[in-house]
């Protein structure tokens, strides 16, 4: 995380050493620069997120959190929003005269949740400071059926774009879907949305959901669309919906579509220069902002 404060620059006394009669005005007007400051660094992030990262999405872009400075803690910290499965206390960062001090995050053991979301700290920490990512709550899902081995990931398959959003990825409700078919959805408050017979009954146009090469040997995830239907009266005049059947009576189904892939954990490079940006906007902007918020404390000195 980032820390604006005046370490190691001109203090806001030396701005007013020779404004004694508004000396009581200088904690607000610090801390007003700071939060200004904090603000344009936030910013200045979210401009090089949109740079460096393909269709990020506005979960993404709203994912930094700024906590304000006040006149008691002339400090402001500018971070990722962590969710509930993500410690609290890191990581933790601080801005010294040589450079970035942090330490890494330490995800707590996630608790079963409907939630197939993943917080921001877990899946920008590679983007920021590289290594691999962490597995999705889908992929813990899918390892938890015993469906993906503890070292490998998932990644869309080839041909399956017309399966993610304007924003390269899966919905959330189709991964639902997904791991709803494969019998590796949660189960919390003594219920399950996995699929059952009842359900399929209830909604046989579904499509079904299997392991390429089965538990002894998973290569990825497929789906299969149930056949055509055909649409007429029966003997007594009554409407009804068939599934077509081939000449030998069997039911017809569609082809089988690769939707996931298994792959090694994939390693990433940093790209998202969170401090070197922080850093830069806060050189740019601290000290102005602090000349500004002085000139208003002045103004609307009491």
């Amino acid at each position: 995380m980032l820390k604006v404060d005046f370490e190691n620059r001109k203090s806001p006394e030396d701005i007013a050493r020779h404004l004694d009669g508004y000396r009581s005005q200088i904690p607000f007007a610090t801390s007003l620069a700071i939060n200004r400051t904090a603000d344009l660094v936030r910013k200045a992030i979210v401009a090089e997120m949109k740079r460096v990262f393909d269709r990020p999405t506005p979960f993404t872009l709203n994912s930094l959190y700024v906590s304000p400075s006040n006149k008691d803690k002339l400090e402001a910290v500018v971070w990722l929003k962590d969710g509930n499965d993500v410690v609290k206390a890191g990581p933790y960062a601080t801005m010294t005269k040589d450079g970035v001090n942090w330490s890494r995050y330490q995800p707590k053991d996630i608790a079963k949740s409907g939630n197939v979301g993943t917080p921001a700290t877990k899946y920008l920490g590679p983007e920021i400071f590289g290594g691999q990512r962490n597995a999705r709550n889908s992929e813990r899902r899918l390892r938890d059926a015993g469906l993906l081995g503890s070292s490998m990931f998932t990644t869309p398959a080839k041909g399956a774009e017309a399966l993610l959003d304007k924003y390269g990825n899966m919905s959330g409700s189709f991964v639902k879907q997904i791991l709803s078919g494969l019998q590796a959805a949660d189960y919390a408050l003594g219920w399950t949305s996995n699929v059952t017979a009842r359900s399929i009954a209830r909604n046989p146009d579904r499509a079904m959901y299997f392991v390429v090469g089965g538990k002894e040997n998973p290569q990825g995830i497929a789906r299969r669309k149930p056949g055509l239907r055909d649409i007429g009266k029966d003997s007594k005049g009554k409407w009804q919906v068939t599934r077509r059947r081939s000449p030998k009576g069997q039911a017809i189904c569609g082809p089988l579509e690769p939707v996931l892939w298994f792959v090694k954990a994939p390693n990433y490079e940093p790209r998202l220069d969170f401090f070197g940006i922080g850093r830069k906007a806060i050189d740019e902007n601290l000290e102005r902002e602090l000349v500004k918020a002085m000139k208003y404390a002045i103004k609307t000195a009491r």
